[in-house]
C-alpha cells in the first residue's frame, strides 16, 4: 500500500494535473476567442473571477520554452492541482499593488519545481482576457518562514503602506520536498501588450469598449508611476521588524480566507 501512495503521489497527481493544467488553459482561451471571461484588469469596472476559475495564464520563460500555466482565483487544493493560484486578496494586474501567486514545487503537476533557476532580470508573463503583462524579476530569490506573511502584502513586507508600483510575488514550498520554508520571487512590472486576438467587448453601460491594435509602440507600453526598472544589483531586504506576525497580518489560507501561512 505504501509503495501504490508513492506511485500516486509522485507520478499519477502529476498525470492528473497535467490534463487538469490543459483543460483549464482550452477552456479559458475558448472564453477569450468569443470575448468572454472575467475582465479582472478593467480600470473603471473590473470584474471578479470566479472563486476556483481560471482568469489569467502565466508565461515563464526561464523555466522553459513552452511552460505555460493557467491561473486560477483561490490557493485550495483544489485550485493548486490545476495550476497556479491567486491569493483572493492579493493584487490584480492593471493597478498598483502586488499580484501574488502560489505553485507546488513537487507533485500535483508540480509547476514551480524549478522556480530557484530564477534570476534578476528573468521575465514573468501574465496574460489576461485583453492584455499581456510583463513583469522582471529584480531581487534574487529568498527563503522565508511559512509565517512570514508579509511576502504577499501590497508592499512586501511593510504593512499598512500604499503601494505605488505593479509587482508580483510567485510563492513555492523549500526545500523542493518540504514545506518547512517558503521561496519567493519578486518581479516588476515593465510593460504591458494588448494581448494578440482579443475581442473587443462592450461593458456594461453598454458603451463599446475597442480593443486597441498591437503596435509597436503599445505593445511596449510602460506605466508612469506605476512601474520601475529592475536593478539585478538590489535586494529587497525586510527588517524584522518589517514582517507580521500572523495575527497581525494573517496570510490567506487555503481556502481563500486569512490563515496563518504563506501557501507553497
Amino acid at each position: 500500500m505504501l509503495l501504490l501512495f508513492c506511485v500516486y503521489q509522485l507520478w499519477w497527481t502529476n498525470v492528473e494535473s497535467a490534463q487538469a493544467r490543459d483543460s483549464a488553459i482550452d477552456g479559458l482561451t475558448e472564453l477569450w476567442q468569443a470575448g468572454q471571461g472575467p475582465d479582472v484588469d478593467d480600470r473603471a469596472e473590473p470584474q471578479e473571477p470566479i472563486p476556483g476559475g481560471a482568469w489569467a495564464i502565466l508565461r515563464i520563460p526561464r523555466l522553459g520554452d513552452g511552460w505555460k500555466e493557467p491561473v486560477l482565483e483561490g490557493v485550495g487544493a483544489d485550485e493548486l492541482h490545476k495550476g497556479i493560484g491567486h491569493y483572493p486578496e492579493s493584487g490584480r494586474p492593471g493597478r498598483n499593488g502586488n499580484v501574488a501567486l502560489a505553485g507546488h514545487r513537487a507533485t500535483n503537476g508540480e509547476p514551480f519545481r524549478d522556480l530557484d533557476r530564477m534570476r534578476p532580470g528573468d521575465k514573468i508573463v501574465l496574460e489576461t482576457r485583453d492584455s499581456v503583462y510583463t513583469y522582471v524579476v529584480d531581487d534574487p530569490w529568498r527563503i522565508v518562514k511559512p509565517t512570514q506573511v508579509g511576502v504577499v502584502l501590497p508592499v512586501p513586507d511593510q504593512p499598512g503602506v500604499a503601494p505605488t508600483e505593479q509587482i508580483i510575488t510567485l510563492t513555492t514550498c523549500n526545500p523542493r520536498w518540504s514545506s518547512t520554508e517558503r521561496l519567493i520571487v519578486h518581479g516588476v512590472l515593465n510593460s504591458v501588450r494588448p494581448r494578440p486576438g482579443a475581442v473587443a467587448t462592450a461593458p456594461s453601460s453598454g458603451a463599446p469598449k475597442a480593443t486597441p491594435k498591437a503596435t509597436p509602440e503599445a505593445s511596449r507600453q510602460v506605466l508612469p508611476g506605476a512601474t520601475r526598472k529592475a536593478s539585478p544589483g538590489a535586494t529587497r531586504k525586510a527588517s524584522p521588524t518589517a514582517v507580521p506576525s500572523p495575527a497581525a497580518s494573517p496570510a490567506l489560507s487555503p481556502a481563500g480566507s486569512r490563515g496563518a501561512d504563506v501557501v507553497g
